[in-house]
């Protein structure tokens, strides 16, 4: 599964000689939005809503988040403003004719994008050491947001990241504390020796009956309760990415503990939260990850694709852990790559370079077939492509 970023490069091609209308002879548009409904009368809503249709044709599942980088976010403030937000798209999307027989079951909701940007907590709110507000309990936006969306469709899933268990900016400092290792995106734990040694938000609330039977994210099916509708979505990178030396130092006993404690035990039942009670198994998919890219990817037309052996053996540890977690529940564990762009900054893209977004990075496409289990359509005639990885 692939993930978007923004596009903001220029691009331009030349008009053929025979064509006659009033724009010069370029023309000059970025590098993904040049196919896009275009004119004055087109709103940036509908451009987007073409294009969602236009990638789910394509056959790409889409994962749709509210990512903001504004330091004061009315959305993480206020609980009724996200859930506003989130319910009146989801019902412009499910306007769309094609929703029940083409989009529904393709595109889901991300609710909020690495929550811990605002010092989020799971059931506190986070004010900065100035005392400003920013940002509500997350288990109530939530609750709220995903309340608002199964107004227009009941059945679609609901992502969530993890939050509060990570480093945050200096502004945050009492908002809770971090677990080793643990960064953007993730920060699920429940587990009480865990959570009191470390001093971690706790989000056992988000698993416990009284909550999702208010928010309606608790069904029961064949007499079992099921959070059928509550996806954990942690992002995972390693320390080339964050900037963690520890991490880059960490054993592979110590990750892989840390993400059973996260999401890898709840995959599997085998968690509860920190009263004691059960969790009942809940579907996991890596929202993010990628390692990063030193190649340079600026102009050379070809796969510049560069991994340091330690950000290798990484990729192998995350792969071999989703295959263990397969093996052990019998659901295999779904997961989103960062990113398909070439101008995504330090992972880079599986396309490249900058200037044409036109040459597969053959390299990483090897290592998400070779180790991760992706299985491009075209394996069956050139098997060459598929079977090596280059390191």
């Amino acid at each position: 599964m692939l993930l978007l970023l923004q596009c903001d490069l220029p691009w331009s091609a030349p008009f053929l000689d025979s064509y006659k209308g009033g724009r010069g002879p370029t023309l000059n548009l970025t590098m993904c939005n040049w196919y896009l409904p275009q004119g004055p009368n087109v709103p940036a809503l509908y451009r987007f809503l073409w294009q969602l249709q236009y990638l789910v044709s394509q056959g790409f599942y889409l994962l749709l988040d509210f990512s903001s980088t504004r330091e004061s976010e009315v959305n993480m403030q206020n609980p009724a403003v996200l859930a506003q937000n989130w319910g009146n798209f989801w019902k412009i999307l499910t306007d769309i004719p094609a929703y029940k027989d083409h989009l529904a079951g393709r595109i889901f909701p991300d609710l909020v994008n690495e929550p811990s940007r605002w010092g989020c907590q799971w059931q506190e709110s986070c004010h900065e050491v100035n005392g400003t507000n920013a940002c509500a309990p997350i288990l109530q936006s939530y609750g709220l947001a995903a309340a608002a969306i199964w107004q227009s469709d009941p059945s679609v899933p609901i992502f969530i990241n993890g939050l509060g268990q990570d480093p945050k900016s200096p502004k945050y400092d009492q908002c809770g504390s971090a677990y080793p290792g643990m960064h953007w995106g993730d920060g699920f734990i429940t587990n009480r020796p865990a959570i009191q040694q470390y001093s971690l938000s706790d989000p056992s609330d988000i698993f416990t009956t009284a909550f999702t039977q208010k928010f309606g994210f608790l069904r029961v099916e064949h007499g079992d309760a099921q959070m059928s509708r509550l996806v954990l979505s942690p992002h995972i990178y390693p320390g080339t990415i964050t900037g963690d030396t520890n991490q880059l130092a960490a054993s592979i006993q110590a990750i892989t503990n840390r993400w059973d404690q996260s999401w890898g035990w709840k995959m599997q039942g085998l968690d509860s939260t920190s009263a004691g009670a059960r969790i009942p198994p809940l579907p996991v998919v890596i929202g993010e990850s990628g390692a990063k890219d030193w190649g340079d990817n600026s102009v050379n037309n070809t796969d510049t694709t560069q991994y340091t052996d330690a950000d290798k053996l990484w990729l192998n540890i995350v792969a071999s852990y989703l295959r263990a977690l397969s093996e052990k529940t019998g659901r295999q564990p779904s997961w989103f790559w960062w990113a398909w762009n070439a101008n995504s900054g330090d992972t880079k893209g599986l396309v490249g370079p900058n200037s044409t977004w036109r040459e597969v990075q053959w390299t990483k496409i090897r290592v998400l077939i070779r180790i991760y289990g992706l299985r491009p359509w075209y394996c069956g005639w050139w098997p060459e492509f598929c079977d090596t990885v280059l390191w």
